[in-house]
């Protein structure tokens, strides 16, 4: 084991910053993949000034956007939970913000893949989420491949500010408020699949894990009418949703 970080010397467990992000965010590590993707040219694109100087050879890294010695410098609680991804010049509570640091805002709007399946046929931003245009098979089920296979929720935690919903649990009990993102029981199982038969709404489970997750009762694709279009801030499947697995 090294010796404790000082000023001026740092003894890290790889070769160099990038491949110790990669020993655990990499695609055989054991914490969530990255949203973005390291090791990009920036070429002509504006990065931020206070991001510049972070650059490694003109590409953007890991250590671009993440301050690696942040959760090191500033190890009180509340510090962590104001910047989790311990981003550098942080000046936005919400995520997405952080974003248009380099790229142009009116450029992301255009890329919202939440209008994907609204055109025929759906937008180039299905691959935003799939791995390709999802198309029917020869049964005329939908083929759907995702980008995030370690977990389905980082697809939405990379543009929302997601808090544990709906329990209501205060930011600091985090591990407690996300029950919901778990594995049905057996009995809730079959409640789901008793009331999707009788509402015809659909409540998909994730396909490499079989959770609930974001998706499963928000649905992420723009359709004309139905549920989404009344409650369009929430993008609920359907109207009192929670019964599916609830009790009144």
């Amino acid at each position: 084991m090294g010796a404790a970080p000082a000023k001026g010397v740092v003894n890290l467990k790889a070769a160099d910053a990038e491949a110790l992000c990669e020993s655990c965010h990499g695609s055989r590590g054991d914490a969530l993949s990255c949203r973005h993707s390291s090791g990009i040219s920036a070429g002509s694109l504006t990065i931020a000034e206070s991001l510049q100087s972070s650059l490694k050879d003109g590409e953007v890294v890991c250590s671009t956007c993440h301050d690696l010695v942040h959760q090191c410098e500033r190890p009180k609680p509340h510090f962590r939970l104001q910047n989790r991804g311990f981003l550098r010049d942080r000046t936005s509570h919400y995520t997405e913000d952080y974003c248009f640091k380099c790229h142009g805002e009116s450029e992301y709007v255009a890329l919202n893949p939440h209008n994907g399946a609204a055109g025929d046929p759906p937008k180039a931003t299905c691959p935003l989420c799939h791995i390709g245009v999802p198309e029917p098979d020869d049964t005329k089920a939908i083929r759907v491949s995702f980008n995030m296979q370690l977990d389905l929720n980082d697809m939405c935690r990379g543009c929302h500010d997601v808090k544990p919903h709906p329990t209501g649990v205060s930011f600091g009990a985090q591990a407690e408020g996300w029950v919901h993102l778990v594995r049905p029981s057996v009995d809730v199982f079959g409640k789901i699949e008793r009331w999707q038969a009788a509402t015809g709404a659909s409540l998909p489970l994730s396909p490499y894990n079989g959770e609930i997750y974001c998706g499963t009762c928000h649905d992420p694709h723009e359709f004309e009418g139905g549920p989404v279009a009344q409650q369009p801030e929430h993008r609920l499947r359907a109207d009192d949703i929670c019964q599916a697995c609830h009790e009144k």
